[in-house]
């Protein structure tokens, strides 16, 4: 059995009572694979330091935007899904009587950051998101002590250490394209490590687009028809800043 440790910030005792703690109690009794650990915090102070607490490994938060009992004029909520979406990486769910004073830099839609009314939501389905997130295992590799951060401890130490001086020695290299060049280094080690055999078609698709101009086998949306890009990767090249191809190859 697989434990969810669920971090609520909420300052009404009575809303964690009756809804919060009720469900979480109902979804430990239905459910045989996970069990759910919260952690009830009700200030921001005190969220904030248990999310910047190593030792803390959460795999989802509910934050309300209210943390005083101000009547709604409180959104200090907002400082802790600061914390979370600038340092941290589970999923999040804003349940809130003030869905409104969310920060319009925050409020970013997606399967692991949503804002709910709290009348409206169903916080038992919401309890099953952070299920069918764990289980997709991605918690498990992103969060503070993943599977990443043991492969770039591994490569750090077992590879990296043994030719460092290649770059140290460079003198003909910049800082930032040393760095640049260290990080192909490390991802192309962190592939060497993947096990290959069971590939998910999903995995070859970057989205959102990460670089801004066109390359090959891109995929773009023109007068709401689908395109690949089949210019071949030689015509990208640039030569003096400039772009050998002008024009590219689509195909529908």
């Amino acid at each position: 059995m697989e434990e969810l440790k669920i971090l609520i910030v909420e300052d009404d005792k009575a809303i964690y009572d009756d809804v919060y703690k009720t469900n979480i109690d109902l979804f430990n009794r239905e459910n045989e694979e996970y069990q759910i650990n919260q952690l009830w915090i009700q200030s921001k102070d005190e969220a904030i330091v248990a999310l910047k607490n190593s030792e803390n490994i959460f795999d989802g938060a509910i934050v309300d935007l209210d943390l005083i009992g101000s009547g709604g004029t409180d959104t200090s909520g907002n400082e802790v899904v600061k914390e979370i979406k600038e340092n941290l990486r589970f999923p999040t769910f804003v349940i809130t009587g003030t869905p409104y004073h969310i920060s319009d830099e925050l409020n970013v839609p997606s399967s692991v950051f949503r804002v709910f009314q709290r009348d409206e939501v169903d916080v038992m389905d919401t309890l099953d998101k952070f299920k069918t997130i764990k289980a997709t295992g991605i918690l498990n590799l992103l969060n503070r002590k993943g599977k990443i951060e043991e492969l770039i401890q591994n490569i750090f130490w077992n590879h990296i250490s043994t030719s460092l001086d290649n770059w140290a020695l460079d003198n003909k290299r910049t800082s930032t394209e040393k760095e640049d060049s260290l990080l192909r280094y490390t991802i192309l080690h962190m592939l060497e490590y993947l096990d290959e055999s069971k590939i998910h078609p999903s995995e070859f698709y970057i989205t959102r687009p990460v670089r801004e101009n066109l390359s090959t086998g891109d995929l773009i949306l023109l007068d709401d028809v689908r395109y690949a890009v089949l210019t071949p990767a030689c015509d990208f090249v640039y030569h003096r800043g400039k772009r050998k191809k002008k024009k590219c190859f689509y195909l529908g």
